[in-house]
């Protein structure tokens, strides 16, 4: 969402913007915690701005509360809050926003084990 509170699209994909953005439509890790209903760890990749780049998410469901691990190669690895986590991806959208579609990708890696 940009600042004005309007999605950033074009031809109905997520588009570039000289208006600054704000906010996700959709909480990334409100997403994530759902995706994680039981204790334990979950792991999650994505990609910004149409997978120029990549990362991972480690997720730690305690129950209580969930954890944040984000790695990739340009940072590493660093423990994020959640509004951390949402606060980097909107950072590294900005910066690629002129050269890139304006977009987030997250997938989970699932464990065929049931």
């Amino acid at each position: 969402m940009d600042i004005n509170g309007h999605e950033v699209i074009t031809n109905g994909k997520p588009g570039n913007t000289d208006i600054a953005l704000s906010d996700f439509k959709e909480s990334p890790v409100e997403f994530m915690k759902e995706a994680c209903p039981s204790d334990g760890y979950y792991v999650f990749i994505g990609g910004y701005n149409d997978d120029y780049h990549s990362f991972t998410i480690v997720v730690e469901n305690t129950g209580d509360s969930f954890e944040f691990e984000f790695v990739d190669q340009r940072e590493g690895f660093m423990s994020e809050s959640q509004e951390g986590i949402e606060n980097r991806f909107l950072l590294y959208i900005r910066e690629w926003r002129e050269n890139f579609p304006m977009y987030l990708s997250l997938y989970q890696l699932r464990n065929k084990k049931k």
